[in-house]
């Protein structure tokens, strides 16, 4: 008799300090996985707000390469129209400096002419208009004197003019020189401008692209942990109860609005999107709130955004959480039954107003409470 009862106190004893050494190591375990989980969920957020800008300066720097070609033909075709007037240019020079050779040489023959008709005008005329055999032939002669004289004359204006024509011509082509080296230019800045541009976004490209491996390899040790924690999880409460089967009650009695489901939705304190990981439902503060089902408390007490929190094991790998409480009424380590009133609604933590988060996990892992598990 005095055996049995020793067994059995020992027995007591290793429950009672036993118990709540396994639900603070689940409580943990726990704790980290939730923390791992939106330690994930930022990862994927930032890969995937890299994954766009990478996108972005992928298709900005094809823009970039469409202008710069279409630049790059403008500018050849420039070079193309700029050999060409250095090329009509050099005819129109050289045309310029034949028609100023005839131009001096004829102004030369003339005014030589003129010299050897000045010195010989008084015998020359003379004698031409003496020998004239009647007043109409001396007439006649006199008119071809002046005849010859307009000539040479008109010869020269004539040459004089087709200089000058030459000379205009040749300065409208260098004022289109002049035009087309500043397109050249402007056009060859907006290449070398478009090339900078080009180099900046391919590093840009670079570094997104090394950012976004950086994430995934973080990604991958941070899912490696989990799976680790999630093996752990599953240890410690398959050691403490197996799961009733029961249906789960509905946590706030009288208050069946659910203003928020399980899902990704725009966080409304951190103001980006998020995995909520369980189900908000609408109710007055100071409203009871109910353990779902029978288990063990394996944490109650205050925990980061969710505020004032309970967790309670139900055994076979599920527990359930209720946050944001402003008041808990049990402790950790407690045996409650479905149904009893384990904490009151607030809005304790990261929360906008009075209401209750609730969640279920399965092995750590978040569940849809509304798939399978809760009832109105």
């Amino acid at each position: 008799m005095r055996k049995l009862v020793s067994y059995f106190l020992i027995l007591t004893l290793l429950f009672i300090y036993t118990a709540p050494v396994l639900a603070d190591e689940l409580s943990d375990a726990m704790n980290k996985q939730n923390a791992i989980q939106e330690e994930l969920e930022d990862l994927q957020q930032k890969k995937n707000k890299e994954e766009k800008k990478l996108k972005d300066a992928q298709e900005q720097k094809e823009d970039v390469e469409e202008k710069k070609e279409k630049v790059d033909k403008e500018y050849k075709k420039l070079q193309e129209q700029l050999d060409m007037i250095y090329k009509q240019i050099e005819e129109n020079s050289k045309s310029l400096k034949e028609a100023e050779e005839r131009y001096n040489e004829q102004k030369e023959l003339v005014r030589k002419r003129f010299r050897i008709m000045y010195k010989n005008s008084n015998t020359s005329y003379l004698q031409t208009l003496i020998e004239s055999k009647s007043l109409g032939d001396f007439l006649s002669r006199l008119r071809i004197v002046k005849l010859i004289s307009k000539s040479d004359k008109c010869l020269v204006e004539s040459l004089k003019t087709a200089k000058q024509d030459l000379e205009h011509k040749k300065a409208l082509k260098e004022a289109e020189l002049g035009k087309m080296k500043g397109e050249a230019q402007k056009t060859e800045e907006r290449k070398r401008d478009l090339s900078l541009s080009r180099e900046k976004l391919a590093d840009e490209i670079n570094q997104r692209k090394e950012l976004i491996e950086l994430y995934e390899s973080e990604i991958e040790k941070e899912i490696k942990r989990s799976k680790e924690l999630e093996s752990i999880i599953r240890k410690l409460q398959d050691k403490s109860r197996k799961y009733n089967g029961a249906k789960m009650l509905w946590p706030a009695p009288g208050s069946y609005t659910i203003t928020s489901e399980y899902g990704m939705r725009w966080h409304p304190i951190l103001g980006k999107r998020k995995l909520h990981t369980g189900v908000d439902i609408g109710a007055s503060y100071g409203e009871s709130i109910l353990a779902v089902n029978d288990g063990v408390v394996i944490f109650a007490g205050y925990q980061n955004g969710y505020g004032k929190t309970v967790i309670i094991d139900h055994g076979g790998g599920i527990s359930t959480l209720y946050a944001h409480c402003s008041k808990i009424l049990i402790g950790s380590g407690e045996e409650v039954k479905a149904g009893k009133v384990i904490a009151k609604v607030g809005s304790t933590g990261w929360s906008t107003g009075p209401h209750l988060h609730f969640e279920v996990r399965k092995d750590g892992v978040t569940q849809d409470p509304m798939k399978g598990y809760l009832k109105k």
